[in-house]
This record gives C-alpha cells, sequence and structure tokens, in this order.
C-alpha cells in the first residue's frame, strides 16, 4: 500500500504549480470583517463589497424607522402595539451601533494554513485560486480528487499541474486519512502507477 502511494507520489514530479502563500481577509475598523480568505487579485474588490454592504446595511435601519415612525408599520406590517417616540429612538440607536458612521474598511494578508487542520485545501472565497495548504483529505474531497482525476485524464488525458498538487498532498497525509479514504487514494495511485507503465 504505502509503496503504491510513495510510488505515484514520485511519478506526479516535477510540480510546477505553485499555490498562492499569502490569504487576505476584509478587515472593519482594523478588526476581521466576516473571515473569509481572498487572494491578492480579489481582496480590493472584496473590501469595496464589504463597505458597500455597510452602507446599505446602515441605510436600511434608517429606511426601517423612518417607515415605523410614518406608518405604525414595518414592511406593510402593524406593529404589535404603538410604540413611543423615545422607544423607537432608543431602537434605533441600538441598531446603529452596530453600524457606526465612522467605519474604515481594509484588508490583511496572513498564513492560510495558519490554524491547520484541513480537509481540503484552502482557496479565494471569490475567484477559487489556491492557497498553500497542508490538508488531510476527508471522503469528499477524496471523493472530489477522484472525479478530478477521471475528468483531467478524459479531457486533456494528462493530469493538471493544480490537480498534481493537491493530489501529492493528499498522498503525503495519508497516514493520518481515515480508512475509507485510504481506499480512495490508493486507487488514485494504483491508476497513476498503471497509466505510466503503459506509457513505457
Amino acid at each position: 500500500m504505502q509503496e503504491t502511494i510513495k510510488k505515484a507520489a514520485e511519478l506526479l514530479q516535477p510540480i510546477t504549480f505553485e499555490p498562492q502563500d499569502t490569504a487576505y481577509f476584509v478587515t472593519k475598523n482594523d478588526e476581521d470583517a466576516g473571515g473569509e480568505d481572498y487572494c491578492i487579485n480579489c481582496i480590493k474588490n472584496a473590501v469595496k463589497e464589504a463597505r458597500k454592504n455597510y452602507k446599505e446595511q446602515r441605510q436600511a435601519i434608517f429606511d426601517k424607522y423612518e417607515e415605523i415612525v410614518k406608518t405604525g408599520c414595518f414592511r406593510g406590517k402593524k406593529l404589535d402595539r404603538e410604540y413611543s417616540a423615545d422607544e423607537i429612538a432608543q431602537a434605533k440607536k441600538r441598531e446603529l451601533k452596530e453600524y457606526p458612521a465612522r467605519a474604515t474598511f481594509g484588508y490583511e494578508g496572513h498564513d492560510p494554513d495558519f490554524s491547520g487542520g484541513k480537509q481540503e485545501p484552502g482557496c479565494c472565497a471569490d475567484c477559487g485560486e489556491y492557497f498553500e495548504t497542508d490538508f488531510t483529505p476527508d471522503l469528499d474531497e477524496a471523493e472530489n480528487l477522484a472525479r478530478e482525476y477521471e475528468y483531467d485524464l478524459k479531457k486533456e488525458n494528462k493530469i493538471s499541474e493544480e490537480l498534481k498538487w493537491k493530489i501529492d498532498t493528499a498522498f503525503y497525509n495519508f497516514d493520518d486519512a481515515d480508512e475509507d479514504v485510504q481506499e480512495i487514494l490508493l486507487k488514485i495511485a494504483e491508476k497513476i502507477v498503471k497509466a505510466e507503465s503503459e506509457r513505457e
């Protein structure tokens, strides 16, 4: 088993694909604003979107209380009772606390593999570009790798450099994978070895 994995990993070399080694997240007032990771090409647009969404959510609070004051309704539905002007002002103030007028948005870079324990490679939330990630595949990811392998062979008659990198990482962490995952990885390895022997 180990020999087959080792042999297949050797046959994947050389791997020219280089995943990005820095991931970026949006910050609001210098704090993480959402937890999604973006590549360098997508982060500026993500910051722009976060700023736009923030303004829209803030405006929605103003619109909500304007409707309540004018009609006693919210989204066209009558409120459960009449609220005093002071109660309405207090409620509005509480909601706006979450969206202060002065909010600054930016971004920060970090090691995309910092927390470890990943079961699939990290990627940009926008474009899908991969980050340098050490992962031990779970069953879903192992099945994805098997499907991608078959797809690449049918389409291109070779494996993409990106997929080589993912399979190589999965092979590297073979011993830590669950048994059902190991079975799938072993099948991929056997196919790689068989394909190579047929070429010779």
